[in-house]
């Protein structure tokens, strides 16, 4: 955490995350941390591991109606299953400040590629000037494609967890290849054009050019 002269505190930059629930033994689930060279606390490899159940929602984190999504004069909240987007404009995720309690937090929002490669990227939602909401403006992802979008929220007042997730249609990018194509034709024709006004007066210059030399010679 980093808290700046006026006495701000951000949100946290998050390295790692393990969770730790209790099984019917009263004791930690085996997948609940691993050893030296990448075997589990009790002996199983980790690639056999099963991953947790998800953690529950507290109750005094936010609700997915309170997450909203923004692009333009456009809002959608997490509460919608799919929201459709333009791929080739900025939006923004934030929640509400009133909505998220305590100063030591992290929420991070992280997007899938769209196009399905596997690959993810994440963004750390911070504080706005006048401390209303949690905002993180994400770049035009510039493509076609669906994307699943997940906000994870860790209290470490209350060490607690929750994760929220709701997918994202982004159209609009074949519009986008299609005006740059038309803007290159544009840009050519317009050289091309201005090459041909040019020239009358090349022709001009190199006569001028041949018959001044020929005045000086003489």
């Amino acid at each position: 955490f980093v808290i700046d002269p006026n006495g701000l505190i951000s949100s946290g930059a998050l390295t790692q995350v393990s969770t730790q629930q209790a099984s019917s033994e009263g004791g930690a689930l085996p997948n609940s941390g691993s050893g030296a060279e990448g075997v589990s606390t009790d002996g199983t490899d980790v690639d056999q591991v099963v991953d947790p159940e998800p953690i529950p929602y507290n109750p005094d984190m936010p609700t997915k109606e309170v997450i909203i999504v923004e692009q333009n004069t456009l809002a959608y909240s997490f509460a919608s299953t799919s929201i459709p987007l333009s791929g080739i404009q900025l939006f923004s995720v934030w929640i509400p400040a009133d909505q998220i309690s305590g100063d030591f937090k992290t929420i991070i929002a992280t997007l899938s590629d769209p196009l399905g490669s596997g690959k993810s990227f994440s963004f750390l939602l911070r504080l706005n000037v006048d401390r209303s909401a949690y905002v993180a403006a994400i770049a035009p992802v510039l493509v076609n494609g669906t994307s699943v979008l997940t906000v994870e929220v860790y209290d470490y007042d209350a060490l607690v967890l929750a994760r929220y997730t709701t997918s994202l249609v982004f159209t609009g990018a074949e519009e986008l290849a299609t005006s740059t194509i038309e803007s290159l034709m544009h840009t050519l024709r317009g050289l091309v054009w201005g090459s041909l006004l040019l020239v009358p007066f090349i022709v001009l210059g190199v006569l001028w050019f041949i018959f001044r030399r020929r005045d000086i010679v003489s």
